[in-house]
């Protein structure tokens, strides 16, 4: 646990600049593929299309590798919650009727964790999508979505068509509320919690405000009487449950 927090305190630009010198042409991984012989297998992988390029620290291999370290801890995190509440007495059940280790494991263990599993997930690939700091050092600069909501807003000065850009990860995370509904309704799981966020500044204002979503009011996040939404909620998460409640807002 203390090896997977202990990454989160230090700066996310440090942790990216030094995996740029560490995959770098002279950096450390190359440096320990000649000492093991092994630069036929670095130079082979950097020779695949698309992916490879003229070392590690510019091409996709390293920009994925990048993206899997700094965003792991948010993968491991709730995995491990779920874990811990996984209650002993199933695992002593499954031992007492015999089962082996490993349909412990499948059985019992594996399906308890999908949760946090789930949870995870939808942290890392929402953070990853919309991420263009480690495309921007790290990679061979095509563009990512938030490369191209950054080139747009920021160099173009093309506000409009970068709040257009931003609709894709809004569908995205539409797309999984729409999965977490679905699972729901075939009795897999009772609960739901979709988690979302973005960065208070003047282009989202912006871009809200392009397709007249800003409520001229003070309203609650997921209000049935809202007529807009507030700034406030660019940080939101969303629980679906299967529970009735008249409190509660029919999705």
């Amino acid at each position: 646990f203390l090896g997977v927090m202990l990454p989160l305190w230090s700066s996310y630009l440090v942790r990216v600049y030094a995996w740029k010198l560490i995959l770098a042409k002279e950096g450390v991984i190359t440096w320990f593929a000649e000492r093991l012989h092994l630069t036929w297998l670095l130079d082979g992988l950097l020779a695949i299309p698309t992916i490879g390029g003229p070392s590690l620290s510019t091409s996709y291999i390293g920009t994925f590798v990048v993206f899997v370290y700094i965003w792991v801890p948010f993968m491991i995190l709730p995995i491990v919650a779920a874990l811990e509440r996984v209650p002993k007495s199933l695992i002593e059940a499954s031992a007492d009727l015999g089962s082996k280790p490993s349909d412990t494991f499948r059985n019992v263990i594996l399906p308890l964790s999908v949760p946090g599993m789930v949870a995870g997930s939808i942290f890392t690939f929402s953070l990853t999508l919309g991420d263009y700091i480690i495309p921007n050092i790290v990679g061979n600069s095509r563009p990512f979505i938030g490369m191209a909501v950054l080139a747009q807003q920021g160099t173009a000065g093309n506000t409009p068509l970068a709040a257009a850009f931003t609709m894709a990860p809004t569908a995205i995370m539409g797309v999984s509320l729409l999965v977490a509904k679905r699972l729901i309704q075939l009795g897999k799981y009772d609960h739901a919690i979709v988690s979302g966020a973005d960065l208070i500044s003047r282009f989202v204002q912006s871009g809200f405000e392009s397709f007249q979503a800003i409520s001229d009011v003070v309203c609650k996040p997921f209000d049935k009487n809202r007529n807009g939404i507030n700034l406030g909620e660019a940080a939101a998460t969303m629980i679906l449950s299967k529970n009735s409640n008249p409190n509660y807002t029919e999705i």
